[in-house]
């Protein structure tokens, strides 16, 4: 498994280091390896990157870690999952195949948000 290291991350997905580091420290980016103690690092796998870049792209739009937080809960470990998220607040992850079923069913107001 290929992994990255901090300011790997940062230079493929235009997060600052201490957006990764304070991400991490909410844990709302969980590390494939966690740092140990004084001098070690932490390493990040593929999807960790595409959680980033999700992150990234959300906060860009305004949306509060709290709801990003929930976003990724409902993503999961599929990184084929997208998110449709409705005017109420519902959101609901699904397969790319399977999004013009779920703006339906949100009424057609939806944002969908693909990692």
């Amino acid at each position: 498994m290929r992994t990255y290291t901090t300011p790997e991350v940062c230079r493929l997905t235009g997060a600052t280091y201490r957006e990764v580091d304070y991400w991490c420290r909410r844990g709302l980016i969980v590390p494939a390896v966690e740092a140990r103690g004084s001098g070690s690092a932490r390493a990040f796998s593929d999807a960790n990157v595409a959680e980033v870049r999700l992150v990234v792209a959300l906060r860009g739009l305004g949306c509060p870690l709290a709801r990003i937080a929930e976003f990724l809960d409902v993503l999961g470990d599929d990184p084929e999952r997208v998110l449709v998220a409705d005017a109420d607040g519902g959101i609901e992850a699904c397969s790319p195949a399977d999004v013009f079923a779920a703006v339906a069913r949100s009424g057609g107001a939806a944002v969908v948000v693909a990692p």
